[in-house]
């Protein structure tokens, strides 16, 4: 599924604009109002990030 999306947003998306990783999750952090918590995703991924270093 993630090669169908990759090669259907490089048709339609400048090189620059297309994601060069795709993560599939069960649940995305939201608000009470149903928009999507973006700082949380942020926190999340330098989370991962840092222990992938070891720090």
């Amino acid at each position: 599924l993630a090669g169908e999306i990759k090669a259907f947003v490089r048709e339609h998306l400048s090189s620059y604009a297309y994601p060069r990783l795709i993560e599939f999750v069960p649940d995305l952090p939201k608000t009470l109002t149903g928009k999507i918590r973006r700082i949380e995703l942020r926190q999340l991924e330098l989370d991962r990030a840092a222990a992938a270093d070891g720090v």
